[in-house]
């Protein structure tokens, strides 16, 4: 088992360039297509009636968006995160006007779950708010603020 054993040197770091695409998994990826493009705005590719996946990019990310057939849900949250399943936890993006994200998103009717500030590795503090797409998968948006 992995959990159990060494299997890489630990002097030795993966040569890891960048993060280069994230896969999320929905149920109705029509509904998750209109949230993304039409509400937090993010190019994505066109969707037609039968597909079944999109792929979102934002800067130089991308995201591949895929319907599945599952029917398990997993509701993660964000005041008791530190008991929140195992798995992938949330999507962060980042903005340089927070205030008008948060503006946006009450517009769309998109409630704010959690906002705050946070102390980041460099330094500086990050302001964030955090919400949830229709299928309930948590979101944020960070803007980084000199401290």
């Amino acid at each position: 088992m992995i959990g159990q054993q060494n299997i890489l040197p630990t002097n030795e770091p993966l040569a890891l360039a960048r993060m280069d695409n994230i896969g999320i998994a929905v149920q109705d990826v029509h509904v998750i297509h209109t949230f993304y493009t039409q509400v937090l705005g993010i190019q994505t590719t066109p969707i037609g009636p039968y597909d079944t996946m999109f792929i979102g990019k934002l800067a130089d990310i991308e995201f591949y968006v895929f319907q599945t057939s599952s029917i398990q849900r997993t509701k993660r949250t964000v005041t008791t995160y530190l008991t929140n399943p195992p798995g992938y936890d949330h999507l962060v993006f980042l903005t340089h006007d927070i205030q008008q994200i948060e503006r946006q998103l009450l517009t769309h009717h998109v409630p704010l779950e959690d906002q705050g500030e946070m102390p980041l590795l460099d330094g500086t503090t990050g302001k964030y708010c955090r919400f949830r797409d229709p299928e309930g998968n948590l979101i944020g948006v960070m803007q980084r603020i000199r401290s």
